[in-house]
């Protein structure tokens, strides 16, 4: 219950707010934030500049497919180390497909070609020094993967076309070429059996299926040859 008389109302609050005052007190200063002391904490490299160590990753050996998403290869600190290296380079560069991160030593990514073996170094950085491993990544052989530019041809009589075949990503490597034909006429297709270029003459209308093959299959695209008509007359 609060009273009036005499002026105790005012008298009230003055003590009231002298009380507040003091209980934000610590003995004879007044807290503040700028009174708390902020302690930066230390870089683990700080405290250890000679820490080195090569890529821990749990395995230097990969064996991939080509056009199949890889495992992410992690690399991960010694037990009980905490200073990280600065950064991670890779030489000679990855299989194309495959990306190393420079921050973490992280690889991952999908292998655009197969039948490879190569080796590769990868290096930790540190304050003082470096550290590398070495790994051998083997992409195994694929199937043939690949098109032509063209899956229609509209040719003038005797006209002459030339096409090189486009290898797909994941295609394994192509051995050998073939072409089915039967109603083609003679003198209308000339195959490279080595590399798949393909040469196409205006003598006529057919259906061409080109093959291309290797030891773990084979694959096959379909053009269709059209011979002008309002040219052959």
């Amino acid at each position: 219950m609060i009273f009036y008389q005499n002026g105790s109302y005012s008298s009230l609050i003055l003590i009231f707010i002298l009380m507040g005052m003091t209980g934000c007190q610590r003995g004879d200063q007044l807290l503040s934030p700028g009174s708390i002391d902020v302690i930066p904490i230390p870089d683990p490299c700080d405290l250890a500049p000679d820490t080195v160590y090569p890529p821990g990753y749990p395995s230097t050996f990969l064996d991939l497919l080509p056009g199949v998403l890889m495992v992410p290869l992690i690399a991960s600190p010694p037990i009980g180390v905490t200073c990280l290296p600065g950064g991670y380079i890779c030489e000679p560069p990855l299989p194309e497909g495959l990306f190393i991160s420079e921050t973490t030593g992280t690889i991952n990514g999908t292998p655009y070609y197969g039948n490879s073996v190569t080796q590769h170094e990868v290096t930790a950085l540190f304050p003082l020094n470096s550290a590398s491993v070495q790994l051998t990544i083997i992409v195994q052989p694929g199937i043939p993967l690949f098109e032509y530019p063209l899956s229609e041809v509209t040719l003038d009589p005797d006209e002459v076309l030339l096409m090189s075949p486009l290898i797909l990503p994941g295609s394994g490597e192509i051995k050998s070429w073939g072409a089915f034909a039967p109603e083609a006429p003679p003198g209308s297709i000339d195959l490279d059996e080595a590399s798949g270029t393909l040469s196409l003459t205006g003598l006529g209308s057919f259906s061409l299926r080109i093959y291309g093959l290797n030891s773990q299959g084979e694959h096959f695209f379909d053009i269709e040859v059209i011979l002008d008509a309002d040219d052959s007359n």
